[in-house]
């Protein structure tokens, strides 16, 4: 596949400008950039979702017009989304045979050999999975590679994987790029979008950056130190992304008794202090999101008590708990953090709507517009428009509107819930900053992250969660990935090595 001058506007924004893009047969070429480099737009304009206002698409050597996802998948372009577009209430083999039935020429579709197919292209893959299993009872991991097997059925020459491993664990991001790779020697073309440099330096042959949907250069990734990568995704000098500065830590802000919802997790205790950043951390399943809904309301405790600067705190209630100086950036931006629909200023002012409001039923649009504007300027949201709408900006663009929703509460305790996931290092930077200059105010921070190196760095104490439990507290300048994984990883014997970690926090 080759793409010459790609060229997409949209009203004010420039999305893609000149790109020219080569992928050989048998290769995984990385995009790389930082959020609104034009990443998706490429990905879209490969889909058929968008048509590119100037520039050519050469699929084999021939011109081709991809005017519709229905042709590119006849071309055999397949793009494996984030959200999967799976249908969960559906079994495996349904779900990798509906990759060939829009093929189908009638209406009746042989469910017979349309299950001999889906198992013909999970034995491909090296796969063992249940055909019968509906697709909802899988993990995500699983469902990713149940949505790769629907690209083997659709005969797919180049496989498109959008930040496939956000919400994957260390054993599924193994199991996936085993499959990437077996389509890589069988001569399928991969092009991967992702931030997380040492998967790409793993996976990836080759990688082109973008920066402000602007072509900057392609080569073989051996060529391309990971400084030398990001200094041109950012077009400056990035260093010590994971600074953090030293801060007085102050009284006990936050303090969480016995928490226990279960199922989930159970008998959680710990304090944050003013001006300190605690760190939770564990592998996935191990409780963490959920335990962090429960401090807010979201997810009420069957036991346990929470209370700010010494009042307990109602947690059947999210109002009660935003009154009290709680804030959460849930791990879910698209989900749970923002109305896609409306617009960055309306978002923005969401959770403070009645300290603007002009009256019950008015709100103040100037209030609205130059809060907006602040937090435009404080963390650098492109573009910096107000009324743009949010499903238009980048995944890290959304993330730092989430954050201002949140940091415009004033809070007293700011819990973030994998705030830098499928962000890129220039917004990561960003976040960090902001991370940094709100415990210089005295704000508790809880930094919940499955990346060791953002806990490690970023952290004043950890606590590790272990099947809803927490395994032990460690010091954050004192400790190693090893010491964290020992701790996270179920059935390892933690004092073999005569060490013993207090759990109370």
């Amino acid at each position: 596949m080759e793409l010459e001058a790609i060229t997409k506007q949209y009203p004010g924004v420039k999305a893609l400008d000149q790109v020219s893009l080569q992928v050989r047969r048998g290769e995984v070429h990385a995009i790389v950039g930082e959020n609104g480099a034009g990443k998706s737009t490429l990905i879209k304009v490969l889909a058929g979702v968008i048509q590119p206002d100037q520039g050519r698409i050469m699929i084999e050597g021939k011109e081709v017009a991809i005017q519709s996802p229905t042709q590119a998948r006849k071309l055999g372009i397949t793009v494996i989304y984030q959200d999967l577009s799976l249908f969960p209430n559906l079994t495996v083999a349904e779900n990798i045979a509906l990759g060939e039935s829009d093929e189908q020429s009638t209406s009746f579709i042989s469910w017979k050999k349309m299950t001999i197919k889906a198992q013909a292209a999970l034995d491909r893959l090296g796969i063992k999975l249940d055909l019968n299993a509906k697709l909802s009872e899988l993990s995500v991991g699983k469902q990713q590679l149940v949505a790769i097997a629907r690209a083997l059925v659709s005969d797919c020459k180049l496989l498109i994987m959008d930040e496939p491993t956000s919400s994957l664990s260390r054993m599924e991001v193994g199991y996936l790029f085993q499959a990437a790779m077996g389509l890589k020697r069988d001569g399928i073309a991969i092009v991967f979008i992702g931030h997380k440099f040492d998967e790409i330096y793993r996976l990836c042959d080759t990688a082109t950056v973008l920066r402000d949907g602007q072509y900057i250069t392609s080569g073989s990734l051996k060529d391309f130190t990971q400084e030398a990568l990001v200094e041109l995704m950012v077009g400056r000098k990035l260093t010590n992304l994971y600074h953090k500065i030293p801060v007085q830590i102050g009284d006990i802000l936050l303090q969480v008794n016995g928490l226990t919802k279960a199922g989930q997790f159970e008998n959680i205790s710990f304090r944050v202090r003013a001006g300190e950043i605690v760190g939770i951390t564990g592998l996935v399943g191990a409780g963490r999101s959920e335990l962090a809904e429960s401090i807010f309301g979201l997810n009420p405790p069957d036991q346990g008590s929470v209370s700010m600067k010494g009042v307990r705190i109602d947690l059947k209630s999210v109002s009660a708990c935003i009154h009290s100086g709680l804030a959460l950036v849930p791990e879910s931006r698209q989900i749970q953090g923002l109305a896609m629909k409306l617009s960055m200023q309306h978002n923005t002012t969401l959770s403070i709507m009645q300290r603007i409001a002009r009256s019950r039923w008015f709100l103040k649009p100037k209030d609205e517009r130059s809060i907006t504007e602040d937090y435009i300027q404080k963390l650098s949201i492109r573009p910096p428009y107000p009324h743009i709408q949010v499903d238009k900006l980048s995944g890290g663009n959304q993330q730092k509107v989430v954050l201002a929703k949140w940091i415009a509460t004033n809070p007293s305790v700011l819990i973030l819930d994998e705030p830098t996931n499928g962000v890129d290092i220039g917004a990561k930077a960003e976040i960090y900053k902001v991370v940094n200059e709100m415990v210089q105010k005295g704000i508790g921070v809880i930094l919940i992250s499955s990346e060791l190196p953002e806990i490690l760095s970023m952290s004043d104490r950890i606590l590790v969660m272990c099947e809803g439990k927490l395994a032990g507290e460690l010091d954050a300048k004192h400790t190693t990935q090893a010491a964290v994984m020992k701790l996270a990883v179920p059935g390892i014997n933690r004092e073999e090595d005569g060490s013993k970690d207090e759990v109370t926090a």
